[in-house]
């Protein structure tokens, strides 16, 4: 995209004089004139436009953001419930000693069989 600036200033519009000749001013000067401060509005419409399209196309992509956000919340308030009955815990429970002597029990049924049960 082309950088257009601006020609005129509120100033220069303001403040513009125009050579007074025999039928009032120079009709030549004048529509030059005219034709800098049209030049200037379709700038600033292509500008007005473009900004425009640039507002819009970034607020496409903040409500994805968005949505994507949200749907990651509810992702991790799922599995935020799915983990919160796993707890960590160094206190030795009765169900862990009897599982601990279940498996040595099985191991040493499997050693006495002849297997080894490192290598299952």
């Amino acid at each position: 995209m082309e950088e257009k600036t601006l020609q005129l200033t509120r100033e220069d519009i303001l403040k513009a004089v125009f050579t007074p000749n025999v039928k009032g001013y120079d009709p030549v000067e004048v529509d030059s004139f005219l034709d800098r401060v049209i030049a200037d509005y379709a700038t600033y419409d292509q500008y007005v436009s473009e900004t425009k399209n640039y507002i819009e196309s970034l607020e496409k992509q903040l409500r994805t953001c968005k949505d994507k956000n949200q749907q990651l919340e509810l992702d991790l308030a799922k599995y935020q419930t799915r983990l919160n009955g796993i707890r960590d815990s160094d206190s030795v429970s009765a169900e862990n000693l009897q599982l601990l002597q279940r498996c040595r029990k099985m191991e040493s049924a499997l050693y006495k069989a002849g297997i080894d049960p490192t290598k299952l």
